[in-house]
């Protein structure tokens, strides 16, 4: 029966309750996703109206509702990580140049 609730109830209730999305532009939503593929992310706002997002807009995605505080802090971090990881992409380059 706890298996039956966690693999099959609990999916069903993250898939309607309000999830946060970072957008890479600073801005962020508390919207309901209803679905993904690998170009876009499908939401639905409180008012009905069904959203098509690229996902090259998207900064992180957290299935569960975010203070404003956290959403920061987790922009922050997110942002930190792509920029060492592009410092050491030119690091990289210019190894193999020299």
């Amino acid at each position: 029966t706890i298996l039956f609730i966690t693999f099959f109830i609990s999916p069903i209730t993250n898939l309607y309750s309000i999830n946060t999305v970072i957008l890479k532009n600073s801005d962020s939503l508390q919207i309901t996703v209803n679905g993904q593929n690998i170009q876009a992310l499908k939401m639905k706002t409180e008012t009905g109206v069904i959203l098509n997002m690229s996902k090259k807009k998207i900064l992180k995605v957290l299935y569960k509702e975010l203070t404003k505080q956290e959403i920061e802090q987790i922009r922050i971090k997110k942002e930190e990580k792509i920029k060492l990881n592009s410092e050491k992409e030119i690091e990289i380059e210019i190894r193999k140049i020299a």
